[in-house]
């Protein structure tokens, strides 16, 4: 394993989602997603968990945004 790990910039948020920035990091096929609001917030996916992530977006079409 590589345990190399990559960072997004951080990601504004909108009114919808309470204006919370996130930051996406990657390593070794785990996902996390951090949220940076009034608290912190994070969620890490394994890779079968992103694997079925990936399936949904695809069968849902490309997320449109707005």
């Amino acid at each position: 394993m590589s345990r190399t790990t990559r960072y997004s910039e951080k990601i504004s948020g909108t009114e919808r989602n309470w204006v919370g920035d996130v930051r996406f990091d990657h390593t070794d096929g785990y996902l996390g997603i951090t949220q940076f609001n009034e608290s912190l917030d994070r969620v890490l996916l394994s890779p079968h968990q992103v694997k079925g992530l990936l399936e949904f977006l695809n069968v849902r079409g490309k997320l449109k945004s707005t």
